[in-house]
This record gives structure tokens, sequence and C-alpha cells, in this order.
């Protein structure tokens, strides 16, 4: 099931709010309760004082007077209010005409409002009032008895406090949800206005076609939010212009590079079949036929190399080799051409250098560099093959003098169908190798780069990581 933004902004938004106006809601109500229930406190308090001042001593005799006119609420338990006075010895000196023949549950608490259950049986709040009952001024000289402490508690079911708390939380659960049903409205024409950009953005996306990779995604009226996407998807497209450029002009230097050979091979048979010729010229003729075709076989299979690399289909099986060696074996194969234009090679190579990598995929990529530096060193020159090595990595240097390209043109060498000096390319040369280098030893972990300099040496080197003889033999990646 797709997920959608929209949806998922309005739930969270929505849920978001519903959470705080419901615990904005609580907060008013618990407010009002405490500020009712501390009134109500305060009324109980208060007529336990009335109460209080109704009792009087007449020597050692505590007599209370009810006055029903200042406390008509404790004439009937209908208005669910009671007091009761205890003496200190625990007898019950008066009662409210509210609670009949029925006691209270005596609290030993002073001066405290506390929760209490009522004679009817209602949960109700009591207030302990102890209080010491003076005697009167008397016109005798008789000695006045000691004041007597009595215990007034009065209680009362806050039914006035509950019915304004039951229409405060009935009032808040409406004004809630009509703010919520609000909230919707206006959150689904925020959110719809706010994603109105992103599906401006997906539009203009969708207009683009296979022929309008040059084009560029409008960064005019894009939030900062959606800025980095546009950015990515112009690089993408930079990148994908850039990709299909490459191809197109790789395809049209094939062709051209295929069609040269063609047009030898084509002239030769021509040539050859204009007139009848001896045997030995027809020989030479098939001799150079099949060298035209072994040139164009060795391109397509460098190609065929690029493309497989490319889709990372080349597989690598690394494992530990000693570099001098194979270096040794594929010079051997060049010796000859170099002793033939009388170039003078320096071979700087340790008795014992391991690395980890592919020997096959390294043997290509020497046999390409090597066969560059014979082919462009200037005759009686130098060459100049070396192996350094640190704790990290072992470097192979591919040295030749004579060197024709400038140091500002070194790298573009690596670019597919690039050659150097064209005046001195063997006709077998068709600009793939250092490609094909470049692409092999990215895949065998190292590095390569040329440095030149016109005039004087060309230099090739590859740095491959560094292994001990206990590196794994047959690790494939």
């Amino acid at each position: 099931m797709k997920s959608s933004l929209r949806l998922r902004m309005l739930a969270g938004t929505s849920l978001a709010g519903i959470l705080i106006l419901s615990l904005l809601g609580l907060s008013v109500y618990l407010a009002m309760r405490h500020a009712l229930i501390r009134d109500f406190d305060d009324s109980l308090r208060i007529e336990a004082h009335l109460v209080a001042g109704m009792i009087d001593q007449d020597d050692a005799r505590i007599t209370f007077e009810f006055d029903p006119q200042q406390m008509p609420d404790f004439l009937s338990d209908s208005r669910h209010r009671f007091f009761e006075i205890w003496r200190s010895d625990g007898s019950v000196l008066a009662r409210s005409p509210s609670l009949g023949n029925r006691d209270l549950m005596h609290g030993s608490i002073a001066q405290k409002t506390t929760e209490i259950e009522l004679p009817n049986s209602h949960h109700g709040r009591a207030f302990t009032l102890p209080f010491k009952v003076f005697q009167q001024e008397q016109e005798d000289s008789k000695p006045r008895a000691a004041p007597q402490t009595v215990t007034i508690l009065v209680a009362a079911e806050p039914v006035e406090v509950h019915r304004m708390l039951g229409l405060l939380a009935w009032l808040l659960m409406v004004l809630c949800s009509i703010a919520v049903i609000v909230m919707g409205v206006v959150l689904l024409r925020v959110v719809g206005q706010g994603l109105r950009p992103v599906t401006r953005l997906a539009g203009e996306i969708g207009s683009l076609r296979e022929t309008d990779l040059s084009r560029r995604l409008s960064m005019a009226a894009v939030p900062t939010e959606l800025a980095p996407i546009v950015e990515k998807l112009n690089g993408l497209l930079i990148r994908l212009d850039q990709a299909f450029a490459r191809e197109k002009a790789f395809t049209a230097d094939v062709s051209h590079e295929l069609r040269t050979p063609l047009a030898g091979l084509r002239s030769t048979l021509e040539v050859c079949r204009s007139r009848p010729r001896d045997s030995a010229a027809y020989e030479s003729a098939l001799d150079d036929c099949l060298g035209i075709t072994d040139r164009m076989e060795a391109m397509v299979q460098s190609l065929l190399l690029l493309a497989r690399s490319d889709a990372g289909q080349v597989p690598i099986e690394r494992r530990s080799v000693d570099l001098g060696q194979i270096v040794t074996e594929s010079w051997a194969l060049f010796q000859s051409r170099a002793d033939r234009r009388g170039v003078t090679v320096v071979l700087e190579l340790p008795s014992h250098c391991l690395a980890a990598t592919d020997p096959e995929k390294l043997r290509i990529v020497l046999s390409n560099l090597l066969d560059n530096a014979v082919s462009y060193v200037d005759d009686g020159g130098r060459l100049r093959i070396g192996i350094h090595q640190n704790v990290v990595a072992a470097t192979i240097e591919i040295a030749n003098s004579g060197s024709q390209i400038a140091a500002e043109d070194a790298s573009q060498l690596f670019d597919r169908f690039q050659r150097g000096d064209t005046a001195r390319t063997d006709a077998g040369h068709c600009g793939l190798g250092l490609s094909i280098s470049r692409r092999l030893i990215t895949l065998l972990g190292g590095e390569i780069h040329i440095e030149s300099a016109k005039g004087g040496e060309f230099l090739v080197c590859l740095k491959l990581p560094v292994t001990g003889p206990s590196a794994p033999e047959d690790s494939a990646i």
C-alpha cells in the first residue's frame, strides 16, 4: 500500500493538534476543579467558625444554641450539609437537624479538610475544627471554670461543584470538537497549498523526454526544503547528458576506427582482384588482409573488455603475487622490439615484492603500457621500468624518453581513442590501451596516473595495495 505524504502530514498535524487541545482542556478542567474545591473548602471553614460562635460555656456547662436563620442549609439532609460537635470526653454536644440521630465519622486531624463518607452514603468533604470555649465575663467575683475544648466537624457534599465541573467538561468537549473540525479543514487547505510545489515539480519532471536532457529544472519559487532535491535532479540530468554525449562520441569513434581498417581491407581486395597476379602477390595481399583483420579483432576485443568492465562483469580474483616476476615476464614479450630500435632499457626490480591483485588483469595492463612505451620511445632512447614499495602500497613506474605530450594534455590520454604522437604510432594502436588500463586498475583497487614533459620523459605510475605472504589466495570481488 502506497504511503501518501498528504495523509501523513494531515494525520500527524491533526494528532498533534488533538493532543495539544486535549492537554489544554484537561489543564483548564483541573485548574477550575482545584479552584472550586478550594472555594468549597473555604466555605466549610467559615461554617465551622459560625458553628463555633454558637457555643457558650456557663461555669462548667457547655451549651449550643442553633440559629436556623444563619445556617438554613443544615435543616434538611436534602442540602447534603451536616455538622456535629463532640465534647472532649467524646460525647456528642450537638448535631445538625439534617443529621437526625446519625453520626459523622469523627476525625482526629485538627483544622484539616478531608474526604469523608456522608450519612446518606455519598462522598463529601469535611473540615475539623478543635475549638476552646471561653466562659463569658461574670459580674460577681466567683472564680471561672477552666475553658473546655470541643471538636466541630462540618461536612457537605459538593453538589454544586460537581454540577459546575460537569458543565465545564461538556463545554470543553464541545469546544475542542469544534476546534478539531475547524483545524482539520484549515490543515487540509494548508497542506494542499504546501504540496503544490511538489505537484508542480512532478509535472515538470514528467514532461522531460530523452531528447530534453540538456534542460534543467527551474529553481524559481522552489521551497527551501525542495531545493536540495531539485539540485540533485539537475546534477543527475547533467551526468546523464554527459553520459549520452560520451556514448554518442564513442559510437562515432568506433564507426570511424572500424571504417579505416575496413576501407584498407576493401582497397587491398579490389587491387588484388583488378588483374591476374602471381601466387606471391596473392599471398602478400592475403597477409595484408590478415594483418588488418587481426587489428580489427584486437580492437573489437578491447571494446568488449571495456564494455564488460563498465558493466561490472569482469571477474577479479585477488591473490598474493610477486610483482617483479610479472613485470619481468611481461617485458620479455617486448625486449626484441626495443633491441631493434636501439633502446636502452633500465630495470629497477626488487627481488621480492608482493601485492594483492589479479595477475591476469595486471598482465593486460602491463602489456598495454609496455607496448605504448616501446612504440613511442625515440630511436636510441631510454626506457625505464621500476618497482618501489612501502608499507601500504607498491608502485610500478614505466617511463620512456622522447615524449611529445605536454603536461597539461597528459590526462586526456585516458579518453577512448586518444593517441599520443600519431606520426610514430604503430598501425596496431587504436587508442584504447590506457582507457582499459585505468578501468582494470580501478577494479583491482589501485590507482594510475601519467606525468609527461614534452621533449622529456613520459611516465606512467601504477599503485597497488601491498600484501604479505599470508594474504588470501583467492578472494573474489
